[in-house]
């Protein structure tokens, strides 16, 4: 199992997580909608599929030297076409719902630079982080309450 702060590292590089609770959390509506739309897409694409044995079957035979090749090249193809990019959209649907989502978070807590987050998501923070902290958010308990939320906010979206 990744630590918070890897998996903040690899969130910086576009990775994915899960895409149900991605899209669930997904705040803008636009965003949502149009995640929504490439899942039923993909699950469309996917169930093409099974076209791709019938069709290649109806173009097997001897009728020609390189049939049977090329019946089972139409095949790769349409398998390809189908199930190959179906799983590739998925994975950019899923990329692009975390990325997003990461953007809401950064902006959410965007007090917090690269290095204070992964030492709070990832590490205990060392006692000088959390008088930096301290003074950042008004004091010890606003302080406390805020890493309380982003913590919370990340295992919540990314964890």
């Amino acid at each position: 199992m990744l630590c918070c702060g890897q998996m903040y590292k690899i969130l910086r590089t576009f990775r994915i997580c899960n895409l149900s609770v991605l899209i669930m959390t997904a705040k803008e509506g636009l965003l949502k909608d149009l995640l929504e739309q490439i899942h039923q897409f993909e699950i469309r694409l996917n169930g093409l599929e099974h076209y791709a044995y019938d069709i290649a079957e109806q173009h097997k035979g001897s009728s020609f030297p390189e049939q049977e090749m090329l019946s089972i090249d139409l095949e790769n193809r349409l398998i390809q076409l189908t199930h190959e990019m179906g799983s590739e959209i998925g994975f950019l649907k899923e990329d692009i719902a975390t990325l997003s989502n990461f953007i809401a978070f950064r902006r959410k807590y965007s007090e917090f630079t690269d290095e204070e987050l992964e030492e709070l998501l990832d590490k205990t923070p060392s006692m000088e982080l959390k008088k930096r902290l301290s003074v950042k958010c008004g004091g010890v308990e606003s302080m406390l309450k805020r890493v309380e939320e982003l913590t919370a906010e990340w295992n919540k979206t990314f964890a």
